[in-house]
């Protein structure tokens, strides 16, 4: 009887402990060699504990998220500088400017990606309220609007 007690505990916490840590609930269940709904069983068992661990790895999610656009970031700025650096070479073809053009777009789309996956996973709804060609510019430019989350309205200021 105590055995089967302590390998509830142990189940509990192993689930738990990986649930916490990002691993999917399918992986969990296919290491236990059980079924999804049993994890799920589980973890709503305490539903006051699952809460808790599901905020935590909500959190490490966003964190990893916002990393991944820093680094993002990083690297399509110094892209975008070579390519402006090309750009500026005085011999350089017609052609050739319409194929840094295409890689800049295709630069610019990526990072916009990640923007878009950080808003989201931070829970702000988003919105494209503009598309076109801007101008005389070489691309396509989309506006975004980014809503407030009802937290950040309640503490904005008021005129």
């Amino acid at each position: 009887m105590d055995e089967e007690i302590e390998l509830k505990d142990f189940n509990e916490l192993f689930i738990f402990q990986e649930y916490e840590s990002g691993t999917p609930v399918t992986q969990i269940a296919a290491e236990m060699g059980k079924e999804a709904a049993f994890v799920y069983k589980v973890l709503r068992g305490q539903p006051q504990k699952y809460e808790d661990i599901k905020r935590v790895r909500e959190e490490r999610l966003n964190l990893t998220l916002r990393r991944v656009r820093g680094v993002a970031d990083k690297i399509t700025l110094r892209y975008l500088e070579d390519m402006q650096e090309k750009l500026n070479q005085p011999d350089l073809e017609e052609e050739e400017k319409e194929a840094v053009y295409e890689q800049i777009e295709q630069v610019i789309k990526i990072a916009k990606q990640y923007a878009d996956r950080v808003n989201l996973a931070e829970g702000k709804a988003t919105e494209n309220i503009a598309l076109g060609n801007a101008g005389q510019l070489p691309f396509k430019m989309i506006v975004t609007k980014t809503y407030a989350t009802k937290e950040e309205a309640d503490n904005a200021p008021v005129d």
